[in-house]
C-alpha cells in the first residue's frame, strides 16, 4: 500500500546515526522523551544535498511530534544527530546521488496514482537566501504536491509562492515549526518555481516546504 513500508525496516534512533551505504533513511517523526526543544542535525539530505538543522519544540507528556506527510529522506552516508528519530531504512538506487535527477521507479516500487510510494519522489524544499525567487524548480514532466509548509526556526508565519503568486500562508504558533497542509495537498506543475519564505523571526529565509513528485 502506498506510503507504508515493511515493518522490519522501521527504526527508532537516538544520538548519532550514519545511514548505511545503499540505504536511505525516511524520517516520519522527530521528538524527545523529556519534551522541550529538540534539534536534529542532518549532514546531507535529499534532494538538495546540503546540511540542515531542524528545531522542534515538544511538550511535556507529548514526547513525539509527527512531521508533515510524507516525510524527509536522508541519503546514504549522511549523519543524523540529536533527538529521537522515527522512520524507516529503505533501499536506494544510484540515482539518489544526483540532486533533482529522478529516474523512473524500479520494478517492485509501490506507485498509486495521486499517492506517494517511492521515497525518491519525496521533496524537502529550502528557501534560497541567494535568490529567494528561485528556491526550487519542479522537474519538467513532474508535478509537485505540497503537503506541508513550515520553518527551520521560530517565526510568525510562512508563505509558499509559485513565482510571485502566493499559494498558501500559514500562521505559526510559538514553537510550532511545522504546519500540515490539508490533504491531498497543493499541486504545482513541472517547470514552475516554488519559494517557501518566512515572515518575521530571526531568519527571513527559514521557510520550508514538504511534498512529493508524481508524473505530470
Amino acid at each position: 500500500m502506498a506510503g507504508i513500508y515493511d515493518p522490519k525496516d522501521a527504526v527508532r534512533l537516538s544520538g548519532e546515526y550514519t545511514v548505511p551505504a545503499g540505504k536511505a533513511l525516511l524520517i516520519t517523526g522527530i521528538g524527545s522523551v523529556a519534551g522541550g526543544l529538540v534539534t536534529l542535525d542532518i549532514s546531507n539530505f535529499w534532494p538538495n544535498g546540503t546540511p540542515e538543522s531542524i528545531r522542534i519544540a515538544t511538550l511535556p507528556n507529548q514526547p513525539t511530534l509527527e512531521l508533515p506527510f510524507p516525510g524527509i529522506v536522508v541519503r546514504s552516508g549522511s549523519r543524523v544527530t540529536g533527538g529521537h528519530v522515527y522512520g524507516y531504512v529503505v533501499d536506494m538506487p544510484r540515482s539518489l546521488g544526483k540532486a533533482h535527477l529522478l529516474e523512473p521507479a524500479q520494478d517492485g516500487a509501490v506507485h498509486v496514482v495521486g499517492l506517494p510510494g517511492d521515497p525518491r519522489e519525496f521533496v524537502y524544499i529550502r528557501s534560497n537566501p541567494g535568490n529567494p525567487n528561485l528556491s526550487y524548480r519542479v522537474p519538467v514532466g513532474k508535478r509537485l504536491i505540497i503537503t506541508g509548509i513550515g520553518a527551520s526556526s521560530e517565526c510568525t508565519s510562512v508563505q509558499v509562492r509559485d513565482y510571485r503568486m502566493q499559494l498558501l500562508l500559514a500562521d505559526l504558533e510559538p514553537g510550532e515549526l511545522y504546519y500540515e497542509v490539508p490533504k491531498p495537498g497543493i499541486p504545482v506543475s513541472g517547470g514552475r518555481i516554488v519559494n517557501p519564505l518566512s515572515d518575521g523571526g530571526l531568519d527571513a529565509f527559514a521557510g520550508r516546504a514538504f511534498g512529493y513528485l508524481i508524473d505530470e
